[in-house]
Parts: structure tokens; sequence; C-alpha cells
């Protein structure tokens, strides 16, 4: 079985890519600005509100490590550096300052041998939308054997299900039928202009 990789172009604006103004290991990091400025600039550009986050756990750590974030939650304490941040109070901070839930995300794909997550380190994905709302779906596209359908020694071409293709092709040297079973598939996006990446690792 082959699978092939294609990439995508969404006509992502250059506005949807933001960068934090200071990595969020930088002591003087602010994520709350960071955050309330890409929601602000959601609004102003395409009048969407951004309710979801998505992040990696490594990015997760990033924030409980954040020394703002820290002093922001636990201001008011005695000894606010003697405590720890946890993943709920960052969920729960998220929630209630920022209006957004936020999902820890780690899956990701077999790369050559090499272990690639689906969201990068570093990276925030910003949503529009609430709880499991779909931002797009998975739709079938012609495979080359549909294509071919009907070309001369081609063999027959048979559609099951929404797309896949069956190619059954006789040969007589040596005698058998060959088989081949095709699909092929893209991801679309219905709210790619209301999706926003911020990298909290880069500096500007």
């Amino acid at each position: 079985m082959t699978i092939g990789n294609l990439v995508a172009d969404y006509g992502y604006e250059s506005f949807q890519s933001v960068t934090a103004s200071k990595p969020w290991t930088d002591a003087a990091s602010n994520p709350y600005d960071d955050i309330r400025s890409v929601k602000d600039t959601a609004s102003q550009k395409s009048g969407t509100s951004l309710n979801r986050a998505l992040m990696n756990s490594t990015t997760m750590f990033t924030l409980m490590h954040n020394e703002a974030l820290h002093n922001t939650i636990f201001a008011g304490s005695v000894s606010p550096q003697g405590n720890i941040l946890t993943e709920p109070m960052v969920l729960q901070w998220f929630s209630a300052v920022l209006g957004l839930s936020v999902v820890v995300y780690d899956k990701g794909w077999n790369d050559n041998g090499t272990f690639s997550k689906f969201i990068p380190d570093g990276k925030v994905i910003l949503l529009p939308g609430s709880a499991n709302t779909p931002i797009g779906q998975m739709n079938f596209v012609e495979t080359p054997e549909e294509d071919l359908s009907g070309t001369a020694g081609m063999g027959n071409v048979a559609l099951f299900d929404t797309g896949v293709s069956l190619l059954t092709k006789a040969s007589d040297d040596p005698v058998t039928v060959k088989t081949i079973v095709d699909e092929k598939f893209v991801p679309t996006i219905t709210v790619a202009k209301q999706v926003f990446i911020l990298d909290v690792l880069a500096s500007k």
C-alpha cells in the first residue's frame, strides 16, 4: 500500500499567523496579551470570535512555567513563588479570563520512522465554534483508476462506498488477475479564514 502526502494551500492570510511578542519561555512574556491580541485581530479582520485553542503538552508545560501567568493566577498569595501551577489551573484560567476552551492534543503520525506531532511544539491553534463543532470534513476525489476508466487496456473499474475504486485487469503471462483498490481524499476546511496560529516560542 502506498500513501502519498500532499501539501494543500487553504489560502491563509498573513495576519492569521502571529508570533508572540516574546517567547513564552521569557520571563518578560505575557500570554494574556498575546492571545488577547490574536482574538482582537480575528474580530477586526473577519468578525470571528475565537473560542477554542489547541496545543500539545510541550506548549502546555511552557505555559505552566510562564512567570507572568504564574504570578497572575497566584496573585495575592502569601508566597506565590512556592505555588505550583498545574494544567487544570491553566485550563480554568483560559476559560474564565479569555473565554477559550483548551484541548491538549499530542497525536501525530509516523513520518518515515520518526514520530511527528500534528500540532508542533510552540504552536497554539485558535479556532471559532464550541465543543466538537467541526471545522471541515474529508472529501473523496477521483482516483487515477477512475480517471482512466474506459481507456483501452485499462481493465474494469468499479466504485464502492463513496469513492473507493476497484480495478481488475486480466493478464495472460502469467495468467492472473491484477487487482488494485484505491482511494484518494482531501480535507476541506470550511472555516480556513477563521483559523489563527500563534507561535509562542519564536522571537519577532
